[in-house]
């Protein structure tokens, strides 16, 4: 079927594509790789403009739509978070307005019973509305020292050795 002269025919096409393809083989493939890079891209410039992969414009009133229904959730998410923020402020306020409450209160409490001094062993306590003073001393337990203990002079009645102070008369020469 196939003569000699239709195999020849292929083979001489086929070398005529490969010395075009070994002699422009960079260019051409940097011009596909670039092609299909950039397809996608031209295309998505192209529908900004206002046409479709058709050619076709692209109505006017579904853009216009489309900007309208995107201005009306930034409105609607702008209005939530301003009431958040306004019910955030009011919390704040109403714990600020208790704190203040509270320390009135105390103060009052304090300018009320005299206040309370250091080294002063009188409690109070709150019978019905108004906080009085009682004179009874807190209880005393157990002395964990003895009267004549001084700090400062380092006996403590511990077991371990000390150290000999400098001028000791038991000096090693």
């Amino acid at each position: 079927m196939h003569g000699v002269n239709g195999e020849g025919s292929f083979s001489s096409v086929w070398e005529s594509f490969l010395s075009v393809l070994s002699s422009y083989g960079w260019i051409l493939a940097s011009i596909l790789f670039a092609y299909f890079l950039l397809k996608d891209k031209v295309l998505v410039w192209r529908a900004s403009l206002g046409k479709s992969e058709d050619g076709e414009a692209a109505p006017e009133s579904e853009r216009q739509l489309l900007l309208e229904k995107q201005r009306e959730a930034r409105r609607n998410q702008q209005e939530r978070l301003d009431a958040l923020s306004h019910a955030h402020a009011e919390r704040i306020k109403i714990a600020e307005e208790e704190k203040r409450r509270q320390r009135l209160a105390e103060l009052e409490e304090k300018t009320v019973n005299g206040g309370r001094r250091l080294g002063s062993n009188l409690h109070y306590v709150e019978s019905g509305d108004s906080a009085t003073a009682s004179t009874s001393k807190k209880p005393s337990g157990p002395r964990l020292r003895n009267n004549d203990y001084n700090p400062l002079t380092g006996d403590c009645g511990g077991s371990r050795p000390r150290p000999q102070g400098r001028n000791s008369s038991n000096k090693r020469g």
